[in-house]
Parts: C-alpha cells; sequence; structure tokens
C-alpha cells in the first residue's frame, strides 16, 4: 500500500484544454499531491473545443494555471507525451499515478509503463456496455443510465482494468445541457477519488474488473438521435429523468 503523504500525481494534459484546470481542482479537493503538469506540444484542438463548448454551453468556464499558483504545480512541456523524454521525465518525477487530464494522444506503451501504478482516465460510459464515442447521448437514446467509469488505461481504448464506476438520475426539468455539465462535474471529482482508491492501495490493475471482452463500441451519435435525445427531455420521458 502507498503512502498518501510520499505519492505524486502527475496530470497529462494539452495547452488551452478545459479539462486541465477541473482535474486540477477535482485532486487537490481530494487532498493528493500533484507532482507535474505534462503539457503535449499537439494542444487541444478547435475540433475537441468545439464539441465541449456545444456540450457545456458555457456552464463549465475554463479555469487556467495561474489560478492554482499558490499550489506551485511543476508544469512541463513536452512534444509528445509518447516520446521517450517524456518516459524519463515521469520516471525522474516519480510519480505514483497519471492521469489524462487532456491528453490530445492515444496513449502508447512507454506512457503508459511509466508511472508506478498506471495512468487513470475517466470514460463517460458504463465499461463494457458503452465504450467508444458519445456514450452519454447513446445511452440516453437508449433509454439506460448514465455512468462515468474511472479505469486504467491499456493500449486498447476504453479496455483497462475498472477502478471505480457511479451512475447518475436527473430531474425531470434537466435538459441535455444539465445533464452533460453534471456528468462532466461529477466525472473530474470521480477520477480523483479513483486516483486516492489506487494510491491507498485499493485498487490495482490485477485485482479490478477489466472490460475488455464484450460491450459495445459506439461510433459519434448523428442529429436524427439528437433530435430525438432532446425530445425525450423536453417531455420527462428518459428513464432516469425522475427527481
Amino acid at each position: 500500500m502507498s503512502d498518501t503523504a510520499d505519492a505524486r500525481v502527475g496530470v497529462l494534459s494539452a495547452y488551452g484544454s478545459p479539462l486541465l484546470g477541473y482535474t486540477l481542482q477535482a485532486l487537490i479537493k481530494q487532498g493528493l499531491k500533484i507532482g507535474g503538469v505534462i503539457l503535449d506540444a499537439k494542444g487541444f484542438d478547435k475540433k475537441s473545443m468545439s464539441i465541449w463548448n456545444d456540450r457545456t454551453q458555457g456552464r463549465l468556464p475554463s479555469l487556467t494555471l495561474d489560478q492554482f499558483e499558490k499550489h506551485e504545480i511543476p508544469t512541463f512541456f513536452v512534444s509528445s507525451h509518447n516520446s521517450p523524454t517524456t518516459a524519463v521525465l515521469i520516471k525522474k518525477l516519480n510519480l505514483s499515478v497519471l492521469v489524462n487530464g487532456g491528453t490530445p494522444t492515444i496513449l502508447k506503451k512507454c506512457a503508459l509503463e511509466s508511472p508506478n501504478l498506471g495512468v487513470l482516465n475517466i470514460h463517460p460510459g458504463r465499461l463494457p456496455d458503452y465504450r467508444g464515442c458519445t456514450c452519454v447521448e447513446w445511452a440516453i437514446f437508449n433509454n439506460e443510465q448514465i455512468y462515468n467509469s474511472v479505469h486504467f488505461m491499456v493500449s486498447e481504448i476504453d479496455a483497462g482494468p475498472i477502478v471505480i464506476e457511479e451512475g447518475y438520475r436527473f430531474g425531470k426539468e434537466d435538459r441535455y445541457v444539465d445533464i452533460r455539465e453534471k456528468v462532466y462535474r461529477c466525472g473530474f471529482d470521480l477520477l480523483a477519488r479513483g486516483a486516492r482508491r489506487v494510491i491507498e492501495g485499493h485498487a490495482c490493475p490485477t485485482d479490478v474488473l477489466s472490460p475488455s471482452d464484450g460491450g459495445a463500441y459506439y461510433k459519434p451519435i448523428g442529429e436524427l438521435e439528437m433530435d430525438i435525445i432532446n425530445s425525450r427531455l423536453a417531455t420527462g420521458e428518459y428513464r432516469y429523468q425522475d427527481s
């Protein structure tokens, strides 16, 4: 079991990512020591920012790094999260666990194996049932419960061992942006709680469920399906819209 007082969490992100600030905020709230933020030179692209803005509608304004100045978090810029230099940096910083706070890169073996305990990701869907894209939207379309799942990252997408998961219910008055806001906010918190569980020795890749077998992989949802989703939410017909 790791000593939380000595354990150091690293955050993989990209310059301009709106996910970074909320990830840091959640980790700090959990009392975890952040050993470094590592920013990929690729940056947070325009398409990803457009998707974020469409989903949040200004509900989650950016938290910039300077807002965390008092915490003295070391920040590093690298050419790629998959570069050998980044792997050396992670080991040099002696990071116990990394969390995905908005990496723009599909992580390869050298990055995934660099921290002492692994790399964690927050996935907005129940694994293995909902792997892939727009899983929040597909869950509403299928009239099933929306989940967040924290899992260890492996080479296969959305296929690593699960650390912790959490399902949500919503109010009759909630619309798409309300649901998306709640899932994002709860996701940041769950990711930080998952990191604490791993650091405290309550979860490791050898003793938690792996979703690599079974489940479905979803592609980005279409406009027709989104129209059905918005209509269902407007009439309060989503099964988990019951409070």
